[in-house]
C-alpha cells in the first residue's frame, strides 16, 4: 500500500494558487558506492548545477544539517565541520562532497532516517554466527540477508515519505526558490537505492538518475538483498557465495584497497571470485576450515586461525590469486570477467 507521498493522487493536494506558486521540480540521484571519495566522480558538477541539495545520511541530526548548511554558505570550511564532528556521519569518503558543497550556497536537506529513530539505534543487522552445523550457518546468512532487506525498505520509504515534506520546508526556509520556475532537487545515494528512483518514477515525479560509474558493481550481498527487496527468489548457491564473498572481504579489502583509485574494481574483483565457487565447492570447504563450534564470539573472519591457509588453498585450487598491482588486478578482471 503507497504511503501519502507515493499516492499520485495526493502529490498535489493543493488549491490552484499554491499549484501555481510552487516551481516544477526535477529530482535528479547520483548513485556511487561509498568506499572512497573517488567513487563520488561526477558529483561535483551535479552540485553546482543543483537548487537544493539531499545528501544519503543514516543517523543524521539537527546538527548535521546546520554543519552542512554552513559549509554550503561559507562560514564553515569542510575541514572545520569534520574537526568539530569527530565520530558522527563525516568521513574521508564525504569530504569531497563537502568540498564540492563549501561555498556554493545550496540549500542542505536530510530525508533519511534520524539519529533518534529505533532504526538507526538499534543498527543494521548483523550475521549471526552462534550455529550448529553447516545447514544452520548457511540459514543464518540467509535470515540475516532477509531482516536487513527488511531494514533497507523500511529505511528507502521512509525516505520517499520526507522527500516532499522536506523539499516544501526548504522552499518555505529559502523563499527566493518560489520564483523559479523550476528547481532541481538533487539526491546523493549509493548504488543501492535504485529503488528510490523507481518509485518516483512510478508515481508520476519528473526524475532522472546518474550513475558515478557505468555499469554499476553490486557485490552478491547486495544482489541477494535487492532481490529480496524486489520479491525475487535468492538461491542456497547465491547465499553459500554471500557467504564466501563476506570472508573474501575480511581477508584481501584492506590489503587490496591501495591498488587503486576507488572501491569498484575491488568490490568486483571480490564478487567475480566469489561467484567463481558452486555451492558444493563452498559447503566443502567451510566445512574443511570453519571450525563451526568457535564462530559464535568472532567478530571477523580474520579471527579464525586456519582460514588464512585455507582460503589461499581453496583458490589456487581453482587458479586464483590476490593481486598485489593494479595492472594485476586488471588482468585478473579480466580473465575472471571472460569466465562468467
Amino acid at each position: 500500500m503507497f504511503s501519502k507521498f507515493m499516492d499520485p493522487t495526493n502529490l498535489e493536494k493543493s488549491s490552484g494558487t499554491e499549484r501555481q506558486s510552487r516551481p516544477k521540480i526535477i529530482y535528479q540521484i547520483h548513485y556511487a558506492p561509498h568506499g572512497t571519495p573517488e567513487d563520488q566522480r561526477g558529483l561535483h558538477e551535479l552540485i553546482h548545477q543543483a537548487d537544493i541539495y539531499i545528501p544519503e545520511g543514516f543517523g543524521n541530526s539537527a546538527l548535521s544539517k546546520i554543519m552542512y548548511n554552513a559549509i554550503s554558505q561559507g562560514r564553515k570550511t569542510p575541514e572545520e565541520a569534520t574537526q568539530q564532528m569527530i565520530g558522527s556521519e563525516f568521513s574521508e569518503t564525504s569530504l569531497g562532497e563537502l568540498n564540492s558543497l563549501y561555498g556554493t550556497k545550496i540549500p542542505v536537506t536530510f530525508i533519511d532516517i534520524p539519529a533518534y529513530d529505533n532504526l538507526f539505534i538499534e543498527g543494521e543487522p548483523t550475521l549471526s554466527l552462534s550455529v550448529g552445523n553447516i545447514d544452520e550457518l548457511f540459514q543464518s546468512v540467509r535470515s540475516y540477508l532477509m531482516k536487513i532487506s527488511e531494514s533497507d525498505k523500511r529505511r528507502e520509504q521512509h525516505m520517499l515519505d520526507q522527500l516532499k515534506p522536506m523539499v516544501d520546508t526548504t522552499l518555505d526556509e529559502y523563499p527566493e526558490l518560489k520564483a523559479k520556475k523550476q528547481l532541481r532537487v538533487l539526491l546523493s545515494l549509493g548504488s543501492f537505492h535504485t529503488r528510490i528512483y523507481h518509485e518516483l518514477q512510478k508515481s508520476g515525479q519528473d526524475v532522472v538518475r546518474e550513475f558515478g560509474e557505468m555499469p554499476p558493481v553490486y557485490s552478491l550481498h547486495d544482489e541477494a538483498e535487492r532481490r529480496m527487496i524486489f520479491n525475487k527468489p535468492v538461491s542456497d548457491e547465491l547465499v553459500s557465495q554471500v557467504l564466501l564473498e563476506i570472508i573474501l572481504d575480511d581477508f584481501y579489502r584492506d590489503q587490496m584497497q591501495g591498488l587503486c583509485k576507488g572501491s569498484t574494481k575491488i568490490s568486483r574483483y571480490i564478487r567475480l571470485v566469489a561467484s567463481s565457487f558452486t555451492l558444493d565447492e563452498i559447503r566443502n570447504f567451510i566445512l574443511g576450515f570453519v571450525p563451526l563450534a568457535n564462530l559464535a564470539n568472532i567478530t571477523t573472519f580474520t579471527q579464525v586461525e586456519p582460514l588464512r591457509k585455507g582460503l589461499d588453498f581453496f583458490l589456487k585450487e581453482k587458479g586464483i590469486s590476490i593481486p598485489t598491482t593494479e595492472k594485476e588486478l586488471d588482468s585478473l578482471l579480466d580473465q575472471l570477467s571472460k569466465k562468467h
